[in-house]
């Protein structure tokens, strides 16, 4: 269980669905994951696991969007994040860079460099305008606490857009499948996969 990462308790998976709910969000994708402790089917993970939609989930090109395998269309990605400490200097530049829209789990440091960065990007957790919730009892939120070293957690809803300048939203809308375990996604934005595919067709090649 160390090696997977922290086990989010049925408790607080609840609590992490709930909250993105409150955005209107279904969250598609955990990002630092494990089969064995996935919040949603799809998942990257650190290691080769078959059921991996990403090996490493800093390699992947953009968290923000993907081409749907059912609608062929480009939705957003609401995402979940619980990373590990070693990586969340990594996390907040490339969810800041790309603009992602994420419920997010951190220890609970408010003198930590990366706690700004989160307050700056939060949205209201409650109808007070708390930025976060405080998760306090961790034998209850998580699966095997002991091999957890902090004493408690904060969880943020976070969109980062809200952060700089950025193109309007021009994502379709999730059509309710974007879900879905998919493959392992080839390398590129969904616009150099389609020239990708565009260059093969005309070289008179088979997609990959």
């Amino acid at each position: 269980m160390p090696v997977a990462g922290p086990t989010c308790s049925d408790v607080l998976r609840h609590r992490v669905h709930a909250l993105a709910a409150r955005f209107g969000w279904t969250i598609t994708v955990d990002v630092f994951a494990s089969l064995c402790n996935r919040v949603v089917p799809r998942y990257f993970s650190a290691f080769s696991e078959s059921d991996a939609e990403a090996v490493d989930a800093l390699s992947v090109i953009d968290w923000n969007c993907s081409v749907c395998p059912v609608c062929g269309l480009v939705h957003r990605e609401p995402l979940f994040a619980f990373p590990p400490a070693s990586l969340l200097r990594r996390f907040l530049a490339k969810a800041e860079a790309e603009g992602i829209r994420a419920v997010i789990i951190v220890p609970f440091s408010i003198t930590s460099p990366f706690w700004r960065r989160l307050l700056e990007a939060s949205l209201p957790v409650d109808d007070r305008g708390s930025p976060f919730v405080h998760l306090r009892d961790l034998s209850e939120l998580l699966v095997s606490p002991e091999h957890y070293r902090g004493t408690s957690l904060a969880m943020f809803a976070a969109d980062f857009s809200r952060l700089r300048p950025h193109q309007a939203d021009l994502f379709v809308p999730g059509c309710g499948q974007e879900g879905a375990p998919r493959e392992r996604p080839r390398l590129g934005s969904p616009q150099d996969q389609a020239e990708g595919l565009r260059i093969r067709r005309v070289v008179g090649q088979p997609g990959l």
